[in-house]
């Protein structure tokens, strides 16, 4: 029963046996709970609660607990052991009061969670998982904040299935619920291999409850490459369609813009289809045009930052000028945009044509555009429908179409810019800043328009003839910066570029020696080039298409003389 009224305990303090009156102490005495000292505490068993008064006063003082009378402490130690053993789990607020004639003090209230439940851990990549990216993350997520009672770099480590230990650095996040493991040296990875990953039994929750150990232990296996299987290509196509075309999404699945063969009484077709790479196979999207030669002309796809695929293509079955059609996937359909028709007089095939996504979620097209001064068009897709804007691109001079000539990035605040090359293996870029083109200085010897962004987020291209291949990064002064070139073989051409969020270069190039497909990635301190020959030996004569997720693991894909089209993973 909650006392309301105290009897005092010192003769001297008060001579009645009735409530003490606040007069009698000039003022409303403080209340404090000392201890816990913090506001909020977690305990899975016995926690001391102490109190205090200000000025000391050798009175009773009251705990509360949710409102409930818990105990009374009593002079001079005011101290009482709570045992929480059959206490409910969760919250419980405690307060300490001293109930006077007129008033009651009371002490700032503060928390005492209960908690018996042991923690558990979720596991990235998962227990005995194939396949994985050596850039995935490598992450231990817990059900509620923990305690790391040792070192995060003793608590977890990471170890080839060998047994050889691989350095690291772990990360416990703000919330104190997910460690992340990174790898120091990717680099210097033997692949494929199998990563053994062990976290130590001394990780408890704010309670003190031990972590509920896994039953199985966290191992995964890293290959050298992760390899889609080939698809056919379309016999009929023309020699300048470079489909299939593919983008990777933030889910790291990739999508691809391809030519299916459709056989029908009046001959063989190329058909304009959609796949989507998972659980190792192509797995078919929503069909695209009826029109059987739908992929004749050329086709690209692109990916928002909600992973929504849009596809741009030239109808087969429509003569020139024609008109381009975009459609973009919405609620299991196809949602078709606006067609974007031909200027008057230019007779455009969609030439290797460039997709991209702004931030916006506007679509913006580059195309080659037949033999005439405006060779290289570009469109923004609006809601009221397509933006020609641009105006035309500095360009010298042409040649006839023989290979990839341009290329488009969106820098961060949507902006095109556009690489392409005049005769002589002359390279120049331009970027849109709202109402005209600026120039960068021309690149000698620039054999592929190939452009991304590095991690100052400025242009950086690719320049050199075979084998003696230069990244550039247009720096703030308008001029181009080479970095140490790759060891690349003497007999590697068409180089292509690109890079992931750490803005550091990945390229891809054909050798014309063995036929195959390479790959080298700028690390931030040297050029890994462990796989500057992957391919099987029958590559075509090309560029490879190259994209780096938002892991920073490159996708490649090539045409073979088998006709077909490879896509693979690089773990390197």
């Amino acid at each position: 029963m909650r006392l309301r009224c105290f009897a005092l305990l010192l003769a001297t303090i008060l001579t009645t046996a009735a409530c003490p009156t606040r007069d009698k102490y000039g003022q409303m005495p403080t209340l404090r709970i000392t201890s816990p000292a913090t506001n909020t505490t977690y305990t899975n068993g016995i926690v001391r609660i102490t109190a205090a008064i200000d000025p000391v006063l050798e009175l009773p003082i009251v705990l509360l607990e949710n409102g409930t009378e818990l105990a009374t402490l009593m002079p001079p130690l005011f101290s009482f052991d709570w045992p929480t053993a059959g206490v409910l789990e969760g919250a419980h607020t405690i307060t300490a009061e001293v109930a006077f004639s007129s008033e009651t003090a009371r002490s700032a209230p503060i928390t005492i969670v209960v908690d018996r439940t042991r923690p558990t851990v979720t596991r990235t990549p998962a227990p005995g998982a194939r396949n994985v990216a050596l850039r995935a993350p490598i992450q231990a997520a817990f059900s509620e904040p923990i305690v790391l009672n040792e070192a995060a770099a003793t608590t977890f480590s990471l170890a080839v299935a060998a047994g050889s230990p691989i350095a690291t650095q772990a990360i416990l996040d703000a919330a104190g619920m997910t460690v992340t493991i990174a790898i120091d040296d990717l680099a210097g990875l033997f692949l494929p291999t199998s990563l053994l990953a062990t976290i130590a039994p001394t990780i408890t929750d704010r309670a003190g409850n031990p972590l509920a150990p896994p039953s199985d232990g966290w191992s995964w296996n890293v290959p050298d490459f992760v390899k889609a299987p080939a698809l056919p290509l379309c016999s009929s196509l023309p020699s300048f369609n470079q489909l299939p075309a593919f983008a990777v999404g933030s889910d790291l699945k990739p999508v691809l813009a391809w030519a299916s063969t459709t056989t029908r009484s009046d001959g063989v077709h190329c058909q304009l289809a959609l796949n989507r790479y998972e659980n190792d196979a192509w797995a078919t999207l929503l069909s695209l045009p009826e029109d059987v030669n739908s992929a004749m002309r050329g086709a690209t796809v692109a990916l928002a930052a909600d992973d929504t695929p849009f596809v741009a293509w030239r109808p087969g079955s429509l003569p020139d000028p024609g008109e381009i059609h975009l459609v973009a996937a919405s609620d299991n359909a196809w949602q078709a945009l606006p067609p974007l028709l031909p200027q008057v007089g230019v007779s455009f095939p969609i030439v290797y044509p460039v997709l991209r996504i702004a931030p916006d979620a506007a679509p913006v097209l580059l195309w080659g555009a037949g033999s005439s001064a405006d060779r290289y068009l570009m469109a923004r897709g609006t809601e009221a429908g397509w933006r020609e804007d641009f105006g035309p691109l500095p360009i010298i001079s042409q040649e006839p179409f023989d290979g990839v000539h341009f290329d488009m990035i969106l820098a961060e605040d949507g902006s095109p810019l556009v690489s392409w090359i005049n005769p002589a293996n002359r390279g120049h870029l331009s970027a849109w800043n709202g109402t005209a083109w600026s120039a960068a200085p021309e690149v000698v010897d620039m054999i592929e328009p190939s452009i991304a962004l590095d991690s100052a987020r400025a242009p950086m291209i690719v320049s050199g003839g075979s084998g003696s291949f230069f990244v550039q990064h247009l720096t703030n002064d308008n001029l181009w910066q080479p970095q140490p070139t790759a060891a690349i073989p003497p007999q590697a051409r068409h180089p292509r570029i690109a890079a992931g969020p750490d803005g550091l270069p990945v390229l891809a190039w054909y050798d014309g020696q063995t036929k195959s497909v390479g790959m080298g990635r700028w690390t931030g301190r040297r050029w890994d080039v462990r796989a500057y020959a992957f391919s099987p030996t029958n590559a075509r004569d090309e560029a490879p298409q190259l994209i780096v997720d938002r892991q920073s693991t490159a996708w490649v894909g090539w045409r073979d003389s088998a006709g077909q089209f490879n896509l693979w993973m690089s773990n390197y």
